[in-house]
């Protein structure tokens, strides 16, 4: 996963909301400080983490991974 690409998305997702990091922080339980090593790409969230932010945020989970998938990924459904 490219941690950049994921921290971009969910800083732009999170200043289309108009939330400050504090604020996004507080929604999904955590500090600002994580929320911000998360946007810079020095940290991934956890897969609870991560639902907290796509919720907080409105968001689908592919709006937030779309970058950072690989287009030979095998569909198991088809």
């Amino acid at each position: 996963m490219e941690k950049f690409a994921l921290g971009n998305r969910i800083r732009d997702a999170r200043k289309a909301r108009g939330l400050t990091s504090e604020e996004l922080a507080e929604l999904c339980g955590i500090g600002a400080v994580h929320i911000r090593k998360i946007e810079a790409g020095t940290k991934l969230p956890s897969m609870p983490l991560f639902v907290k932010l796509c919720n907080a945020l409105k968001v689908s989970s592919k709006f937030l991974l779309q970058d950072s998938v690989e287009s030979d990924v095998i569909d198991l459904h088809g």
